[in-house]
């Protein structure tokens, strides 16, 4: 949850820029847009402006189990026909191949 916090706080705001979140999200991200450094641009320093349940409006993230689960959500919604993989960590080879095992193959894909 934490790893995907910098992406999600780019793409709030940018959706921000863009008119696209509702009053709600855009109260709830206020501090983030107040603080937000493009010196440092999604800095781990901007985890903590990010909301968790903006997270899981935004990006996928959990364990094995909980991503299949949400990406089993995410294919019955119409409009939606790709999701993006962004490896985190040292090895991001090797966290592809951890997702495919893990999540994509027992999803059948």
């Amino acid at each position: 949850l934490e790893a995907v916090k910098p992406q999600v706080a780019r793409r709030l705001l940018s959706a921000a820029e863009r008119g696209a979140l509702s009053e709600e999200e855009l109260a709830l991200t206020e501090p983030l847009r107040k603080a937000y450094d493009f010196r440092h641009h999604m800095g781990p320093e901007h985890s903590a402006l990010v909301p968790n349940r903006l997270v899981d409006r935004y990006a996928v993230a959990g364990t094995p189990g909980q991503v299949r689960a949400k990406i089993e959500e995410v294919r019955s919604i119409e409009g939606i026909h790709e999701i993006a993989i962004i490896p985190w960590g040292r090895d991001p080879e090797a966290v592809i191949q951890a997702f495919a095992r893990s999540v994509i193959q027992p999803l059948g894909g």
